[in-house]
């Protein structure tokens, strides 16, 4: 269990979500002004087709989503928007959760965004604020401290 350190409230997803959506407007900004390049009548990367560079870029974004949290909650227990509102992602002893754990809570992460956000809600009925994908992981979203 936790030891000295309480669950963050409830309402702090929502406001990593606002933060996180703040840093994913620039990201949809960045990739308008790369869609434009990608439009334009001259090939960007020498290497493949304008056909393979359309195809690559969502799969590049998308991974690249991915990668980013997988990534920020191994190595630093927070993302950009858990950072700002001083929270962080911690294992029951309050260590940081590793690539295993953050891999796996990543996978449920998926799982609760595709049964339709119950993952998430879910979090309002647990006493220490965990969404599914913290159960899966063994990992709790606590003030940093």
């Amino acid at each position: 269990m936790l030891q000295k350190q309480h669950p963050a409230p409830f309402t702090c997803p929502f406001r990593v979500g606002q933060v996180e959506s703040a840093s994913a407007g620039i990201c949809r900004l960045t990739k308008r002004i790369l869609v434009v390049a990608f439009l334009s009548q001259r090939p960007i990367w020498w290497v493949w087709t304008e056909v393979e560079q359309r195809q690559l870029f969502p799969i590049l974004l998308v991974a690249g989503f991915w990668v980013y949290r997988l990534t920020l909650h191994a190595v630093a227990g927070r993302t950009l928007g858990k950072a700002l509102l001083g929270l962080q992602v911690v294992t029951g002893q309050g260590q940081p959760c590793g690539f295993g754990r953050a891999l796996v809570r990543e996978i449920g992460f998926v799982l609760s965004l595709c049964a339709c956000g119950l993952g998430f809600v879910w979090a309002v009925f647990d006493p220490y604020k965990q969404g599914w994908h913290d159960l899966m992981a063994g990992t709790f979203v606590v003030r940093a401290g």
